[in-house]
């Protein structure tokens, strides 16, 4: 107290409210300033009080009693927000100066303004051994990082009073004004020796270039304790050096530049943005700590950085990038509040960037890659440690074989004098690799499926011929594919996409998952299989990245045009909506991190590999061995060979684990190492025979007793007796015991959300069934389950499945005897099949009709009425043409009736399905054909293209007609035109097809007011080959050329029958006559045309065989002369598809 009263005695003039503030200052000095320079310069607590306020009276010309006196102590722990403080400027000054910076950048505010003082020592960290370059401010409390602008090496190790200065909160002081000595003598504290050590630097940095002519020679500092002198050094640059190159491969320029930065990308990559228009890249730079520094709004110079244009579409076509040769400073520091995300030393990105040797266009898509996996992913799937993992291995992944581990000199990156480095070369990107959200691609997908959408393309070429109720059916559905390898999104954007593989909630589909949405997928073992396509259980929870695959668009409208004229009429499509989906094959799935399931599956397969391997060399050697007693000659060469393969064999680490993949896995081991086990669980192995349809069954459910629900079944075998587990096995090996126990035939009931397994069950493969947290092997015994009225529902045991149960599929031991399952048909089996009963069989689509729906039928099931998010299809009935995968010109329609099913994705033209439990039929004209039954199943196997049909074969009309069951093949037919039977043509009502006349339909009953109508003609003519006679068919679009007439005469003769309405001559004998007004000139003129030797020539028609009965006979009697099979009944009756002339 008295040393305070004394140091008060020198300022006993000054106000009672000033001497308080002094006092202040003076117990600030004695706590936090003279215990750290005191005793190294002998003054006492007076002496330093008093040149303390002498600095500040001078610096701020009075004393600044506004002020608060803080240490660096208080200054962290009190000071939560980003400041601002000056001793210097005026209130008006800041206003200004904030006023101009949030100008540049409005999305910004300035800094709030803290009248706070800080005074402490300005040191390089050598004192407390962190030889790294940078500057600290301490004081007896603690220190802080601080950034200048400019520096002396005479500041440091000196008691300095800082005027203007920013304050970061992360813990970061900005100085912005020079700083101002507090003890001005030449003796300084420095804890590294004397001052002597340290003048001089300046001039000694001006020698570290010896320069003689032209020649220069480059210095290296590597002592630690000297990194400080890089912000003392006086530099001097050289102007910018120009390169030229090609234009896909540039050398970029390296240049000196001088901006603002507008915006922090990636302060851990070392990614920030330049006057709004630039990106700089300080990521192959050695890491400095910048502290908040480079903020927006900061000033920045830079030297010998290397200009690059456009070394990626995912950032400014400008970007700088400094090297190890580049320098860049801070001239201002910004005076705006922003987030601050200091740059770490241990960053993983940068890391990855130097292990891989990175091009700077390659690690820019990494960042991008992070930056987006890491909102679409954390911390639901992936934690944020281990997504620079990831984003390497997509980009690993997305680079192929590009060797990534070419090592570089960095001595000569710095040091000679031809400068090269990874940044002198760099690729300009035409193209890119977009990697799309799981919601971008849906969006994308529903905005072009109807952008792409041609109504007069989903129509055959007679649709202007067609009717309403003709024309409307082909326009309900359509599909539109892409293959997303091929897929251009934008300019010259590939998509690739990344998500994690999950079981759909409720639905009976695979869907791939992130947090923006989720797709459904169409997993498919191999793209070019004809077997049934599966996917492991195992893939459940992997993340994958997916560069090839097919996007799939379904449309469904509702629409009632009334004739093609009005399909630019969008009013008349009533409603639309559109599903979307992906279609991959299992092959094309590349894991970024595995589930558990799939963590073991690896495991074990590399352990069977070096199961392998000894029995392997044991063979060769044994095989070695007898060729040595053979061919003793070729014993040093036979000896050398085989240790190559040996090594090569030891070497081969089948299929790689990292630490991405092993990391599970590795976890695992060590839980049971240590002993701590998962709760116990029990299970049964099952093989599945079959399994029926997913659809809505009245069948008893956990939630509700009786009301449709969503379900299917499945015929399986049991295996061997109920286990019990101290842990969930999951997908391991089948052990011993597993099998033991009698097999017992049951049927598996999937009901309400348990049909999530549907996807993953397949015939002729093993499962195991875990019931988690339960010792009762009870909870896995069937039972019969029955409906109302206690009647049995299945003939077999059945067991009910919960949804809280797990199914893993597993690979059977070699010895394990497993049941057979029912041969699959082709379709060329089913054609020339005898029987008609239940089939399964496989085929590839090559149509798909939606059949009319009958408007006078409710839906079944309402609650297959459309939602928003997940669309229904009511009443949906579809026929499918089937193409046999070996002989594509055998055809088969299968009518599907999804009225009561849940909707299968994947049906579309091209793709190979599998249906099974389908009733195969013959009609009256004996056609084949397949029905579905409330058991079948379709399985899409494979997505491809349609197999283009072969030319029809040149088919005898003799000879195909006693060939009956090769009736729906196409052939093509030469012969000559007898005669023609009979001609209609007609104007028919677009909307009830009656006849239309005039300008009027004819119908009277109940009226119709149709103003729109059709042409609709049809011949039936006598063809003879000289093998046989048959009638042929020639619909409305190849009457013209029948006829021998021009478009004119076409077009003139449809006004013509117009006026009449309707107009049929038919053969009587050798001449053409007609029943109704056979004087009118028209009739005569189509008499005359029909009876002509122009049109009874030589014709090659390509055409479809089929049978037709007639009722009576009348009509056989009457064309009998024109059959070649004698005593024949039947009529050999073909449609023209295509005629030559």
């Amino acid at each position: 107290m008295l040393a305070m009263e004394a140091f008060i005695e020198h300022y006993k003039h000054y106000t009672a409210v000033e001497q308080a503030w002094l006092c202040e200052v003076y117990t600030g000095v004695c706590d936090w300033l003279h215990p750290v320079v005191g005793e190294s310069l002998g003054v006492l607590e007076e002496q330093l009080a008093h040149a303390v306020v002498l600095s500040l009276q001078r610096t701020h010309h009075s004393l600044p009693i506004s002020y608060r006196f803080v240490s660096v102590a208080q200054l962290i722990s009190t000071q939560r927000s980003s400041c601002f403080s000056s001793l210097t400027w005026s209130t008006n000054q800041h206003r200004e100066w904030s006023r101009e910076v949030e100008q540049h950048l409005p999305s910004h505010k300035a800094l709030s303004r803290a009248n706070l003082i800080m005074i402490g020592l300005l040191c390089d960290g050598r004192d407390s051994a962190q030889c790294d370059g940078s500057w600290r401010v301490r004081d007896a409390s603690g220190s802080v990082h601080c950034e200048v602008l400019s520096s002396s090496p005479l500041w440091l190790g000196r008691l300095m009073l800082f005027p203007t200065w920013n304050y970061i909160s992360d813990g970061c002081l900005e100085l912005i004004d020079s700083p101002v000595c507090v003890t001005p003598d030449l003796t300084a504290f420095d804890p590294g020796g004397s001052m002597s050590d340290v003048i001089g630097v300046k001039q000694a940095a001006r020698l570290l270039r010896q320069n003689e002519g032209d020649s220069t020679i480059p210095v290296l500092v590597t002592v630690p304790e000297c990194v400080y002198w890089r912000q003392c050094v006086y530099k001097e640059y050289e102007e910018a050096q120009v390169h030229d190159g090609p234009v896909r491969t540039k050398l970029s320029k390296i240049i000196s530049y001088r901006g603002r930065i507008t915006g922090v990308r990636d302060a851990e990559a070392g990614l920030y943005e330049i006057d709004g228009k630039m990106l700089l890249c300080l990521a192959y730079q050695p890491v400095r700590k910048w502290g908040g520094g480079l903020r927006p709004g900061a000033e920045i110079e830079l030297h010998n950085v290397h200009f690059l244009f456009r070394p990626s579409p995912n950032t400014p076509d400008v970007v700088l990038c400094a090297c190890l040769r580049s320098t860049v400073f801070v001239t201002t520091f910004s005076p705006l509040r922003s987030k601050v995300t200091l740059q770490r030393s241990d960053s993983p990105l940068v890391r990855f960037l130097l292990e891989k040797n990175l091009s700077l266009s390659e690690y820019l898509w990494l960042c991008y890659c992070h930056t987006a996996l890491t909102d679409r992913l954390c911390p639901r799937w992936v934690c944020e440690a281990r997504m620079c993992v990831v984003a390497g291995r997509i980009l690993q992944f997305v680079l192929g074989d590009k060797d990534m581990t070419t090592k570089r000199d960095i001595y000569k990156e710095m040091l000679q004098d031809t400068h090269t480095c990874p940044l002198t070369q760099y690729r300009v990107s035409s193209s890119s690799m977009s990697l799309y959200s799981v919601k971008q691609l849906c969006d994308w997908l529903e905005k072009e499926s109807w952008a792409c959408l041609s109504l007069s393309l989903l129509l055959p070429s007679s649709a202007c011929h067609m009717t309403q109720a003709q024309l409307n059916p082909p326009l309900s559905w359509s599909a539109h594919t892409y293959t997303m390898s091929q897929t251009h999104t934008l300019a010259n954007t590939y998509i690739v996409l990344v998500g994690v593989l999950e079981l759909s909630v409720g639905g009976a589909t695979v869907r791939l998952m992130d947090k923006t949405g989720a797709i459904d997928c169409v997993c498919v073992q191999s793209s070019t299989s004809e077997q049934c396509g599966s996917i492991d259980t195992a893939w459940m929870g992997c993340l994958v990245c997916v560069r090839r695959c097919t996007l799939v668009m379904e449309r469904f409208m509702k629409t009632n045009f009334p004739s093609w004229k009005h399909l630019d009429q969008h009013r008349y499509i009533t409603h639309k909506h559109c599903r979307v989906y992906i279609c991959v094959c299992v092959d094309d799935l590349h894991i970024l991190s595995p589930s558990t399931a799939m963590s073991s599956l690896i495991r074990e397969r590399e352990n069977e590999r070096e199961m392998e391997r000894p029995m392997k060399r044991k063979r060769k050697e044994k095989g070695r061995e007898d060729k040595e007693k053979s061919f003793l000659h070729h014993n040093q060469p036979e000896r050398i060979r085989a240790t190559a393969e040996r090594r090569e064999e030891e070497g081969d680490g089948g299929m790689e684990v990292d630490e991405c993949i092993a990391g599970p896995s590795q976890t695992c081991r060590r839980r049971e190492t240590k002993g701590t086990s998962a709760e116990s669980c029990v299970s049964l192995l099952f093989y599945v025979h079959s399994k029926q349809g997913v659809a809505f069954r009245n069948v008893q459910s956990t939630n509700e007793a009786h009301v449709l629900t969503l379900s299917f079944v499945v015929k399986a075998t049991r295996l061997g007796d109920l286990q019990v587990w101290d842990r969930d096995p999951k997908n391991r090996s089948v052990e011993e015991r597993e099998t033991k126990g009698a097999e017992i035939t049951m049927e598996l009931q999937f009901v309400d959300s348990a049909v999530r397994w549907f996807p993953l069950l397949q015939p002729g493969t093993v499962y195991r069934l875990i019931a988690l947290h339960t010792q009762d092997v009870a909870v896995l015994s069937y039972s019969c389950v029955s409906m109302r009225g206690g009647v049995s529902l299945l003939s077999n045991p059945a067991l009910l499945i919960q949804s809280k149960w797990r199914i893993h599929t597993l690979t059977p031991p070699p010895l394990l005897s497993q049941p057979e399952i029912k041969r699959v048909m082709s379709v060329s089996e089913v054609l020339h099949a005898s029987s008609a009963d239940v089939i399964s069989f496989f085929g590839v689509i090559s149509e798909r009709i939606t059949l009319q729906e009958e408007t006078s039928k409710t839906p079944s099931v309402q609650s297959l009425i459309s939602t928003k998010e997940d669309v229904m299809e009511t009443g949906l009935r579809v026929r499918l043409t089937l193409q046999d995968v070996e002989s594509p010109h055998h055809t088969l329609q299968v009518y599907l009736d999804l009225t009561l099913n849940a909707y299968t994705p994947g049906l579309i033209t091209g793709a190979t399905v599998h249906l099974y439990h389908f009733q195969r039929k013959v009609s009256v004209v004996c056609n084949v054909y397949c029905c579905s039954l409330p058991i079948s199943c379709v399985t899409v196997s494979g997505l491809g293209s349609v197999k283009p049909r072969p030319p029809p074969p040149i088919m005898h009309l003799g000879e195909w007609a006693s060939v009956r069951a090769e009736h729906s093949i196409m052939g093509q037919v030469r012969g000559h035109v007898v005669c023609v039977l009979s001609l209609r043509l007609q104007w028919t009502c677009s909307l009830c097809e009656s006849i239309f006349k005039q300008a009027a339909c004819t119908r009277l009953c109940p009226p119709c007011d149709s103003t729109s109508a059709v042409f609709q003609a049809e011949a039936k003519v006598a063809v003879e080959d000289g093998t046989g006679e048959a009638q042929v068919w020639f619909p409305t679009e190849t009457l013209a050329n029948l006829l021998l007439l021009d478009e004119s005469e076409w077009e003139g003769l449809q006004r013509l029958v117009r006026v009449k309405g309707h107009v049929r001559i038919y053969a009587r004998g050798r001449s053409m006559v007609c029943d109704v007004d056979p004087d009118d000139p028209l009739v005569q003129y189509l008499c005359c045309v029909c009876s002509s030797s122009a049109v009874c020539r030589y014709i090659t028609l390509t055409c479809k065989l089929r049978f037709h009965k007639p009722e009576k006979a009348q009509l056989r009697k009457k064309f009998k002369n024109l059959m070649s099979a004698e005593g024949s009944e039947d009529v050999l009756t073909v449609k023209v598809e295509h005629a030559h002339y």
